[in-house]
């Protein structure tokens, strides 16, 4: 048996920042906003090669709501702005630099409308672009029935788009985001202390990305050629009434993919 001390470290500092601001408005309508800076700092040191990289990222959002008799509104943006930068340093060689920024920005809307005192509708569209290559605009949509108190049954469907992961973006920053469609069945009761959530779901992935190591590298070969179906169900059960002084949870998940990523 051979083995030899390898040293290892650490080091990094993380600062990050939030600052939010709500005002009321007239017409019962009402503005937030907010902002959120992060920076990172990190220096990996193994056997003979060091790794330090830097990430500054901002998040801004702002967005405006309103809750009427039958309809509620939200309408809003955000933009995402972030700047990574990571070298590879051995003693023997020239320094090996790679990274990317990005820029995102987002519109949105959401809105509740209820039909009947037992029924209610929520519609939502979601524009997202990264002032490149890739914009979507993603529609999401769920039905709520009360067939009696304190039950509710929904059925929902949405679109979703994903950009890559900062471990692969940073060696490859030009592959498209990956897509998913949700589709989720849910039944929920409700009283005092007691709790219990049904939901069957089914997503449908697209574009997903593969690379051929075990880990994303400078070399690997990256490809939006992925694909993939999710499928499961989840059984949650929340009870602090049936006996005093006890409160306890039940859940279950089952879940069966078969993704090729």
């Amino acid at each position: 048996i051979y083995s030899k001390e390898i040293n290892t470290s650490v080091k990094s500092k993380n600062y990050y920042m939030n600052s939010n601001f709500s005002y009321y408005l007239p017409s019962n309508w009402k503005l937030e906003a907010g902002l959120g800076l992060g920076y990172l700092d990190k220096k990996l040191g193994y056997y003979n090669f060091n790794i330090p990289s830097k990430e500054t990222s901002t998040h801004a959002k702002i967005m405006v709501k309103k809750n009427a008799n039958r309809w509620n509104w939200m309408i809003g943006g955000e933009h995402f702005l972030a700047d990574i930068n990571e070298q590879f340093i051995t003693a023997d060689s020239n320094p090996f630099s790679y990274g990317f920024n990005r820029s995102i920005i987002g519109l949105f809307y959401e809105g509740q409308y209820r039909i009947f005192p037992q029924l209610t509708i929520d519609l939502g569209l979601r524009y997202t672009d990264n002032l490149r290559n890739q914009r979507f605009l993603e529609p999401r949509t769920s039905i709520g029935y009360n067939p009696f108190k304190n039950h509710l049954l929904s059925l929902s469907f949405g679109k979703y788009h994903q950009e890559p992961r900062v471990d692969i973006n940073k060696f490859q920053n030009d592959l498209l985001w990956q897509s998913a469609d949700h589709y989720i069945l849910n039944y929920t009761y409700q009283n005092k202390g007691q709790m219990l959530r049904l939901e069957g779901f089914f997503k449908n992935y697209k574009k997903l990305i593969t690379y051929n190591d075990i880990i994303p590298q400078y070399n690997s070969i990256f490809t939006n050629k992925g694909y993939g179906q999710v499928k499961g169900i989840d059984f949650f059960w929340k009870d602090s009434q049936s006996m005093p002084n006890l409160q306890y949870w039940i859940s279950y998940s089952y879940t069966d993919a078969k993704k090729l990523e």
